[in-house]
């Protein structure tokens, strides 16, 4: 059995209305997966989320209505698996309350991949809702009135099914008056488009035959103006229509996607075009019959990815896109502000290591919002107080007086503050001085502080200083000082008496005091030594040369004999050097970030801790045994300290560039996001020594009047936003893979493709060395081939590339790329995937298909054949089980099975074990989860996917209770949409007769956070089942799911 779990939710929003949802509040209602989101917006555009409504399928359409007695508004919601129902705010109870409960538009649902263009139309004058269900039909419903809805319980009916009045309708809407109700509806000719007028005869549910009012042009969209009017915006005209009268003007050259009435103008329109433009549209009546009709673009910059377009009220617009962003456009000042952002759909996703660990890499967005983003686990640290103070430079916390000090280091001076608690602060002038302090170490009865003209040793009854000159670095640990002077000498102190001075032929960069034995001093040479003091002098017991320069180092001990060696360079970069009897072991490379480290060591109760501060803070603990590197996600600073409060809770202190920040860590490491935007739309991506290098999408002009796609290829570091090199890929050359090979060199392949051509007619296979020094991509070898290349893995020395319906077989022989075998399939393939010796297929068909590889040659093993919805993404679990991922969201398990038990190649097969619905599409996956798994729990990561609408999620392997778990998922599911009434979840796969045996896991993380009524109910449910029959029975299998690993520092230091 597996589970899913969703890591981000999808932010892609699907459709949006905005309305009077709630009395007299400006209220905007967005569809997200599997739910809706109810905000009120403000007048400073404030948006604050009021409520949410669980859906059990994606929402196709959301259309806002008014029954006549009424001065607010209901919502009807259409789902995408063909079922309908209504909702109104209860101002009462202050929630969402059911009006019509659940029910079919019609008995056979085909909206997922449906081809005709659905839509929803509500006339408020006839009280009237039509509802397209299919490419000939739509449901006519009729609002109630208050008396009926008293006898109903209700405020819509049943509704009657319609046939539409024509073949391949395009569009609708009703026009504004008219009894009996009158629609229009655009429809397609052989050569052409067509506008008919219909009027709908309420006694025997059916439309009249109609009269033709425009036609002899291409016509897209349908709006109703004025009393009786029409407008019908066109490919090369726009039309206007009013008893009789045709107007029509030229219509600019763009395709407007999206429009919208404006409040309080009559006979306004706002249109968007498919490029983001927005224009404005009247039609205003000059005497008579005579009419003037307009278009004009508005000072807006360009909106993206439009998904809907709605007005808020007579100054504002609302528009939303794909990629989940949340726009309000401003008339009188024609400015677009952005309210939420969003990432957009998830094209690819790369693992790797980094300075963080396991890290993620999403490709993501849209054309024209395109982005990277880097997931990985992190520590994150809740803001307490805040003091106001500038020019902080560093900041220690120090137990002195029996009360916590805060010693606060600037430019010119020192000021000290007496923690009175976490929110509260007493300026301490006894304790503060006129001079900067460098560094600081409590000691046993007081404090040792090096400043940059004196050492001071301070204790709760005296207090002793020596001054000093020419200070450069500075050190001190406990009641021990290490002090260089003028670059070269090195002074080491304990308090205020020296025991020890050397001079060094080279300048010193850095010092650590990292114990009364050991020293460790960094020279700006690119050397570093580690000292030893014996009978007052330095001996040197290890000295290694570096390849940059060590602005920064530190030594730790640990319990085994064995040292950790910080140092830290000017561009982010961390070396870890293990040192065991004056010999380094190991020497550990990481990229924190882009700005020089500086070390802070914690020795506190729990263990010890290091502090790494740059634009990318680390803490790193763990050190008497595997180090652990975990990322600190608090705001930008320039010093990090840290302490233990009353409650032996960690608490950070930060130095920025507001004063000095207080912040409790959590900690447990949650899930962290950086998102750095691009240029052009990042589509396949790969990973090689820090550096990245992914395709890149942008549309231009092609000389036709048409937008064409174009590839480039872009090299940047990990976590950089800036471009190290690029180049363009050829016309029409679209790239298909981007692979990182075992001999660091990037692979690319490409496939030409022209416009309208359903196959390419040439490839490239493309070996390229990324510089980051000599900034630039060094094509080292090139292969071209007569059809292109649709994916591209690596086994060993070869590469397989798929092109059309063949399988190439390379060797990648240092930078050289040679063909030594072709074989022939089927069917065109596009995608392969390689699983320990076996290549793994999926053709244009949905058909799996299993090689052996031997000996560079491919043997078929087994073959599964489905329907073509089901493979459009494959990949591989664990050996033997593959993940396929279909077009409708469906997500299926294929084993590889041996009828044999040998390792012959007959007796193969492949069989579907399970299956489950995600209501979204994934787009990419790759093997390794961010999810950190308990020792102790039966679970095993196996897969991290992304999807169409933008979620990340993780399938992970679990083998025990099956069957509570599957009980438990329905019982959940129901619980969570008993307002809409009955619906049953389904059980039986639509593609087969295997039961569904993966489980949603964000479902029992949703029931965690339930009241003691609803977890009542949930065992009220489970009453059949002996296992799940008490709340604490559920409650055990609920923490058992709770996979995310809360790991406690102190355990692991």
């Amino acid at each position: 059995m597996n589970l899913c779990f969703q890591s981000i939710q999808a932010p892609a929003i699907q459709t949006a209305v905005c309305c009077k949802f709630i009395p007299n509040e400006n209220v905007i209602i967005v569809s997200r997966r599997l739910q809706l989101f109810v905000y009120t917006l403000s007048k400073n555009n404030e948006l604050c989320e009021r409520a949410t409504i669980p859906l059990h399928a994606n929402a196709l359409h959301l259309l806002a209505y008014r029954p006549l007695d009424l001065e607010q508004d209901y919502l009807l919601i259409v789902t995408q698996d063909g079922y309908y129902f209504s909702v109104y705010w209860d101002d009462n109870f202050g929630k969402v309350a059911l009006d019509s409960p659940l029910q079919m538009c019609t008995t056979q649902p085909s909206y997922p991949n449906t081809s005709w263009r659905s839509f929803c139309l509500v006339n408020q004058e006839a009280q009237l809702v039509l509802i397209r269900t299919s490419e000939m039909k739509v449901l006519c419903l009729s609002i109630f009135s208050e008396e009926q809805r008293k006898q109903q319980g209700f405020s819509i009916g049943d509704g009657a099914e319609l046939l539409l009045p024509g073949y391949l309708v395009m569009d609708m809407c009703f026009l504004q008056h008219g009894n009996p109700p009158q629609v229009a509806v655009l429809s397609q000719t052989v050569d052409s488009t067509k506008v008919t007028v219909h009027k709908l005869n309420l006694q025997s549910d059916s439309f009249d035959s109609g009269s033709v009012v425009l036609k002899n042009s291409l016509y897209y969209k349908l709006m109703a103006v004025g009393k009786k009017g029409l407008i019908a915006l066109g490919e090369d005209n726009i039309s206007y229509f009013n008893r009789g009268t045709v107007i029509s003007i030229r219509a600019p050259s763009v395709r407007f996607s999206h429009y919208c009435a404006l409040r309080g103008l009559k006979r306004q329109f706002v249109l968007v075009s498919a490029e983001g433009n927005v224009y404005t549209l009247s039609c205003n009546p000059l005497f008579h019959k005579l009419y003037t009709l307009m278009v004009e673009e508005l000072p807006f910059s360009p909106v993206f990815n439009v998904s809907s377009v709605m007005a808020i009220d007579e100054e504002r617009l609302f528009a939303s896109n794909i990629n989940g962003s949340i726009h309000i456009l401003s008339l009188p000042s024609y400015t677009v502000s952005e309210i939420t952002a969003g990432h957009g759909a998830i094209h690819d996703m790369q693992f790797f290591e980094s300075g963080s660990g396991n890290t993620l890499l999403l490709c993501a967005g849209s054309l024209n919002s395109g982005s990277l983003i880097y997931l990985c686990n992190s520590l994150s640290a809740e803001p307490i107080s805040l003091f106001d103070l500038s020019g902080v430079l560093h900041v220690w916390p120090v137990h002195f007086q029996s009360v916590l000090k805060l010693f606060v280091g600037m430019a010119n001076e020192t000021k000290v503050f007496t923690m009175v608690s976490l929110y509260e602060a007493e300026f301490d002038p006894e304790l503060s001085l006129d001079e900067s302090t460098l560094a600081l170490s409590a000691c046993e009865n007081g404090y040792v502080q090096i400043t940059n003209k004196s050492l001071r040793y301070c204790t709760e009854t005296s207090k002793d200083a020596i001054p000093l000159e020419g200070i450069t670095s500075v050190s001190s640990l406990g009641a021990y000082a290490a002090i260089v002077i003028d670059n070269t000498s090195l002074v080491i102190y304990n308090m205020t008496k020296e025991i020890a001075r050397t001079t060094f032929s080279k300048e010193v960069s850095a010092v650590d005091f990292a114990s009364p034995l050991r020293i460790v001093v960094g020279f700006w040479n690119k050397t570093m030594e580690m000292l030893a003091i014996r009978d007052n002098s330095f001996i040197c017991v290890l000295r290694k040369s570096l390849n940059f320069i060590p602005r920064d180092v530190l030594l730790q001990f640990s319990n085994d004999d064995r040292l950790h060696l910080f140092m830290g360079s000017d561009e982010g970069n961390l070396c870890v050097a293990t040192v065991e009897k004056s010999l380094i072991t190991n020497m550990d490379y990481r990229v924190l970030g882009s700005t020089p480290i500086h070390f802070t060591r914690l020795l506190i109760s729990t263990g010890a801790y290091v502090i790494c501060t740059n634009d990318k803070p680390h803490m790193v603990y763990g050190l008497h045994g595997k180090l652990a590197f975990m990322p600190l996600n608090v705001p930008s600073s320039i010093d990090l300290n840290a302490f233990l409060d009353e409650k032996l809770r960690f608490c950070l202190v930060s130095a920025h560039s507001e004063g000095v920040s207080i912040l409790h860590l959590d900690n447990q490491p949650k899930l962290s996001v950086t998102r750095l935007k691009t240029k052009l739309l990042p589509q396949k991506a790969a990973i090689i020594d820090q550096t990245v290098l992914f395709s890149g999408l942008k549309q231009q002009p092609n000389g036709l009047g048409e937008l064409s796609a174009q590839y480039s290829l872009v090299c940047s570091k990990v976590y950089d936003q800036f471009e190290l090199c690029s180049f363009k890929l050829d016309e029409f050359e679209e790239c298909t893979s981007v692979i990182a090979s075992s001999s660091s060199l990037f692979v690319v392949t490409t496939a030409k493709k022209y416009p309208y051509n359903y196959f390419s007619v040439s490839g490239r296979l493309l070996v390229i060395k990324a510089s980051s020094e000599n900034r630039e991509l060094d094509v080292q070898s090139t292969y071209s081939h007569s059809s292109g290349f649709a994916s591209c893995v690596e086994y060993g020395k070869c590469l397989f590339a798929a092109s059309d319906d063949c399988i190439l077989t390379f060797v990648l022989d240092a930078t050289e790329v040679r063909l030594i075998g072709t074989t022939h399939c089927v069917t065109v393939l596009i995608q392969l995937l390689v699983d320990e010796d076996r290549l793994i297929t999926v053709d244009a068909f949905g058909a799996l298909t299993v090689y052996q590889i031997s000996d560079s040659q491919l043997v078929w093993l087994a073959n599964i054949q489905s329907k073509p919805e089901w493979a459009y993404h494959a990949c591989v679990m664990r050996p033997f089980q593959y993940l396929t991922f279909a077009i409708d969201g469906s997500v299926h398990q294929i084993q590889l099975l041996n009828d044999n038990n040998d390792a012959s190649p007959t007796g193969f097969r492949l069989e579907s074990t399970c299956s489950l619905k995600l209501h979204d599409r994934v787009l990419c996956a790759s093997a390794g989860s961010l999810t950190t798994v308990k020792k102790d729990a039966p679970l095993s990561p196996q897969i991290t996917f992304g999807t169409e609408l933008g979620a990340v999620g993780s399938v992970l392997q679990f083998d025990e209770k099956k069957e509570e778990y599957i009980a438990l998922q329905k019982a959940i599911w129901h619980q969570r949409l008993n307002y809409v009434g009955k619906y049953e979840l389904p059980i039986e796969s639509d593609h087969s007769k295997v039961a569904s045996c993966f489980v949603d896991a964000s479902l029992f993380q949703l029931a965690k956070n339930w009241t003691q009524e609803q977890l009542y109910r949930l065992v009220r449910d489970m009453d059949g089942l002996e296992s799940l029959n008490s709340q604490e029975k559920i409650n055990r299998v609920l923490n058992e799911l709770d996979v995310v690993s809360k790991v406690d520092l102190s355990s692991v230091a």
